[in-house]
């Protein structure tokens, strides 16, 4: 029997280390560093090492219009029919004179057409009168206070106001009917912007207004 002496025991114990070594080198990342078998991770900067979200995208802004509606014209048939929806009876003698601010509600006036044009900033400060002549265009004021004009136009204009007139659009509003401007109509007053009156004598006998306005 081999008697094992002290150099066979400690080369035994360094191929057993050297085992146990070879063998962790691919168990424990210590001795893998060590070994130089594999590079130890950078460090991670201290401004990297918690991630912030990204910021949200701004919410979507809804599309706002500061744009006036459309003005629309109530055509009718008669000057009786106009009244009726309207539900209004004409103005009492003694209220001749007063301001469209200042008559009644549920009642109609005659504004006399130059006075329209010069008031136009202002149509509460128009004084109305209880007769018309063919000067004057018919004012309704309305039970709720707010006012309507009523004239006649071509039939070009109330197409257009069928289909409602853009801030800004150019209309010919008249004082009585003629061949060019058979069609009656009602258009809320503050719609609309007078810049310019124009007597016409269509057939050299008849007169009446034209006013030149727009849109607003």
């Amino acid at each position: 029997m081999r008697v094992w002496t002290r150099n066979d025991i400690l080369g035994l114990a360094a191929v057993g280390a050297t085992l146990l070594v070879g063998l962790s080198a691919f168990f424990v990342p210590e001795v893998r560093y060590l070994l130089r078998l594999e590079r130890r991770p950078l460090p991670v900067p201290q401004s990297q090492q918690t991630s912030s979200p990204l910021p949200s995208p701004p919410a979507p802004v809804a599309a706002q219009s500061n744009e006036s509606p459309a003005v629309y014209g109530e055509p009718a048939n008669t000057i009786a029919e106009v009244r009726n929806r309207h539900h209004v009876a004409p103005m009492r003698e003694a209220e001749s004179g007063e301001t469209l601010s200042e008559v009644p509600p549920g009642s109609f006036g005659f504004a006399y057409a130059v006075l329209v044009v010069h008031l136009s900033e202002s149509p509460e400060k128009i004084p109305l009168d209880a007769h018309g002549t063919f000067m004057d265009l018919e004012m309704h004021k309305l039970a709720d206070g707010h006012s309507e004009v009523v004239a006649y136009v071509g039939p070009e204009t109330l197409e257009r106001l069928r289909h409602g007139l853009r801030p800004g659009e150019q209309l010919t509003v008249y004082t009585k009917a003629w061949k060019d401007a058979p069609n009656l109509v009602a258009i809320p007053f503050p719609r609309i912007q007078c810049q310019r009156d124009r007597m016409l004598e269509p057939d050299k006998r008849d007169q009446l207004y034209a006013v030149d306005c727009r849109a607003r």
